[in-house]
């Protein structure tokens, strides 16, 4: 992931190489734990003019909702409930059972595909597909649909020119997901309504 994004940050110390060093590690990570695939494929390119950088990862794995429903918190009904209930913070396909014994600094979290969505709701787009259903965040909506994909991909567009203070940002993001956690998933099983409920709040998007 540090290579890839020194190629397209061109850079191997700058906020913008470790903003996208952070989404290809974790993106491509939960393809890598959880998808049950045999390829990965990732993408990249960016625009030095603009300042515009896209990452594209999917693999041909079982997707989402399988990977999910395998975790006893979630409690989800559809493929479309499962893109929602990614986005949270704290849901991971591996069960915390598992987690509280895994080691730092890879011990995971459940927080990957939240951070990430939540850069993009600052500085550009995101978007997620997994057994032809996707969602996607931009331009202050919440679009869902169907489109013929088997597997998942996930689709990161950051403006990097607008990125401002990265560590700021960072441990803005960690703190208010670690706030979201406490009080919508400590204690309870998730639910596609919950996760609907946490978009809408989390980026003042309108659903579509």
């Amino acid at each position: 992931s540090a290579l890839l994004a020194s190629i397209l940050a061109q850079s191997e110390s700058s906020d913008a190489f470790n903003l996208l060093q952070f989404s290809i590690q974790e993106i491509a990570r939960n393809s890598l734990e959880h998808s049950r695939g045999r390829s990965l494929l990732i993408l990249g390119q960016y625009w030095p003019k603009s300042g515009d950088a896209e990452i594209v990862i999917f693999d041909d794995g079982v997707g989402l909702f399988e990977t999910l429903m395998d975790v006893e918190l979630v409690n989800i009904k559809d493929n479309r409930a499962a893109l929602r209930v990614a986005l949270m913070p704290g849901i991971s396909g591996v069960p915390r059972r598992v987690r509280v014994q895994q080691e730092e600094p890879f011990r995971n979290s459940g927080f990957g595909l939240y951070m990430v969505s939540r850069y993009c709701g600052f500085l550009g787009k995101f978007e997620i597909l997994s057994n032809n259903e996707y969602l996607r965040l931009q331009s202050n909506r919440q679009i869902e649909g169907r489109i013929p994909f088997q597997g998942t991909a996930v689709s990161v567009h950051l403006n990097l020119n607008r990125l401002g203070d990265l560590a700021s940002l960072h441990q803005r993001l960690v703190r208010e997901g670690n706030q979201m956690y406490s009080e919508i998933l400590k204690d309870f099983s998730v639910d596609a309504s919950a996760a609907s409920k946490f978009l809408y709040k989390d980026f003042g998007f309108k659903i579509s």
